[in-house]
């Protein structure tokens, strides 16, 4: 049983992702590109080696395929190795004139092989045979080294004597940066005006909620290219980029399954995504005909026909749903308040997470912050989904709200593992 709970939660917060996944955001302050990590959109490094010539941002972006692109590191364009004292990592591959020494204020940053942005600084290693060994370097698929602004939420720009008493780090201009938010879920990037160093490490904790930051090459070297259209620069070829590639063929192949395998086991009527409403919200009442068909046809729960469903806003529902609604309620599957089942209530992840838990391994302690805590951190899933290449959510995100393709396809691939 230990086995098939981390099996399905793996399976469950795998297909848990947003659509809104790239957006501009322009003030009279800032001028950001907002990128939501998921199976659809995710970034990665394109660096050109040491000693070879410089790039254009646009050249670095289109050979990976990417549909943005920003440029990254401090590099003397000018000298003959024209090459970055910055360590860069492609597809596991580093590039480093220096070696693994970070100094006390830059870090690295980026993503593991699961896509999960980490943040690697001095802290995390430790000496060997003479050299250092930064045991964090092990886990990242892509990354780039640069001043670090935030650590774990922790402004860290304030110790960075040499950027602050830098004649033009330490006046008050346009500063660009890259960082993450705590849930690892959101990647912010491009420009800030009229900042200092430690002013651009104060306002995008502030205003963008990132908790792991470094800053990004400025000036001359400023490129950057959303959505396929340049909107600044390239003032000079750079010698590294980090790029969005986006590619959402998986998802869409697999909601089709998904919706196909719930019209053939008549848990809808609609038998491609656009009927099926795929993009909209699930409301309480539509999850209980999904996840009560679930339940009786392959676990086979029984209803207690005891217990008193007779829900005082049950008129307010679909007729057609209302049976399943009280059929649910009998399997105990969903909760109520007050006499209320709020039938047109929309379903949050959190509350999917807790219906599909009990269906499968019974009801857990919710005596918890959140409610839903333990439904997440049962049986340390971390290392198990790591492992298999899955992309696990964070814990904050199940308070968003649920499409009908993410629930779609949450029962296809249960059923699916079930029925192996």
């Amino acid at each position: 049983m230990k086995k098939s709970w981390i099996i399905l939660m793996a399976l469950l917060f795998s297909i848990w992702c947003s659509f809104a996944t790239q957006e501009r955001v322009t003030t009279s302050s800032h001028d950001v590109i907002k990128v939501t990590l998921n199976w659809t959109h995710k970034i990665v490094v394109n660096a050109v080696q040491n000693g070879q010539s410089p790039k254009a941002v646009k050249t670095l972006m289109e050979e990976v395929g990417g549909v943005s692109a920003i440029n990254w590191a401090f590099f003397d364009a000018y000298s003959a190795n024209k090459s970055s004292d910055m360590i860069a990592i492609v597809n596991g591959v580093k590039r480093s004139v220096y070696g693994d020494d970070l100094w006390d204020t830059r870090a690295l940053f980026w993503f593991q092989y699961d896509w999960t942005p980490i943040l690697a600084t001095n802290a995390t290693r430790s000496r060997g045979n003479g050299n250092w060994v930064n045991s964090e370097f092990t886990k990242f698929q892509y990354g780039l080294s640069m001043h670090v602004l935030l650590v774990d939420g922790r402004n860290v720009a304030y110790n960075n004597a040499e950027m602050n008493n830098d004649k033009k780090q330490g006046a008050a201009a346009t500063k660009e940066f890259i960082c993450s938010t705590q849930d690892k879920s959101t990647v912010y990037f491009w420009r800030v005006y009229n900042v200092t160093f430690i002013g651009l490490a104060e306002y995008i904790q502030q205003k963008f909620w990132c908790y792991d930051a470094i800053q990004l090459d400025a000036w001359g070297s400023t490129a950057i290219y959303y959505e396929g259209e340049k909107i600044a620069g390239p003032g000079r070829n750079v010698m590294d980029a980090f790029v969005v590639i986006e590619d959402n063929s998986q998802y869409k192949e697999e909601l089709q399954k998904a919706i196909t395998w719930m019209y053939d086991n008549g848990m809808t009527r609609y038998n491609e995504p656009v009927s099926f409403m795929a993009n909209d919200p699930i409301n309480r009442e539509q999850a209980a005909k999904f996840f009560w068909v679930l339940a009786e046809t392959l676990y086979q729960k029984e209803k207690n026909e005891t217990q008193n469903c007779q829900f005082s806003d049950l008129r307010s529902a679909d007729p057609t749903l209302q049976n399943n609604i009280i059929q649910a309620c009998q399997m105990w599957l969903f909760q109520w308040y007050a006499g209320k089942y709020d039938p047109k209530t929309n379903l949050t992840n959190a509350q999917a997470l807790a219906v599909l838990s009990r269906i499968v391994n019974g009801k857990l302690n919710e005596n918890l912050r959140p409610r839903y805590r333990n439904y997440y951190q049962s049986n340390n899933l971390w290392k198990y989904v790591f492992t298999n290449g899955l992309k696990i959510w964070s814990i904050w995100l199940a308070e968003r709200q649920a499409t009908r393709g993410e629930i779609a396809v949450m029962i296809y691939k249960t059923a699916n593992w079930i029925q192996k």
